[in-house]
């Protein structure tokens, strides 16, 4: 259930929301580095600006993903870079068998040549769906759209992503 007030303190709110934040951060940016610095400035601005935080104006997350979105941008803007097109690689996160790190290591090669295919709203609508854990609600607020044009959003980015899988579920 979404949170709407704020969290009484920023260790709550760290402990609760950071591999969330993370998740979100690192599908739009790609770069493992890039994409700590991201997050320690999203970190920094809501610790500057939890005592702000207004419950009258939205949900607690939506207002946190918000933050991290604008700071997304900014790592962007501030390299006058276009966002990242999912060039890069994920380190797996467990050591399996080699011939299960090949295969996963072409599912993920495949997945981000999809992913870099995908227009920027598409890409940042599944990354705040499927690595921020963002309802529909929760991203329209972030984003500033009404609930049902974000379901357009994610059922056409999903079909898109399917497409250029080859149709796999």
């Amino acid at each position: 259930m979404p949170q709407t007030g704020a969290p009484q303190d920023f260790a709550s709110v760290y402990d609760r929301y950071f591999a969330r934040v993370y998740g979100f951060v690192r599908s739009q940016v790609g770069d493992p580095a890039a994409a700590d610095d991201v997050v320690s400035r999203i970190f920094e601005r809501v610790l500057e600006r939890l005592a702000s935080f207004d419950p009258a104006r939205g949900a607690f997350e939506s207002w946190l993903f918000a933050v991290a979105r604008n700071a997304v941008r900014d790592h962007f803007r501030s390299r006058r870079q276009p966002l990242w097109d999912g060039a890069g690689d994920d380190p797996p996160s467990r050591e399996p068998a080699m011939d299960e790190r090949l295969v996963a290591a072409e599912e993920r090669h495949r997945l981000l040549l999809v992913l870099r295919s995908l227009d920027e709203r598409s890409r940042e609508v599944l990354g705040l769906k499927f690595q921020a854990g963002l309802n529909n609600r929760q991203i329209a607020e972030v984003l500033d759209l009404g609930e049902s044009h974000v379901g357009v959003l994610v059922y056409r980015a999903v079909k898109k992503l399917q497409a250029g899988l080859g149709g796999l579920p």
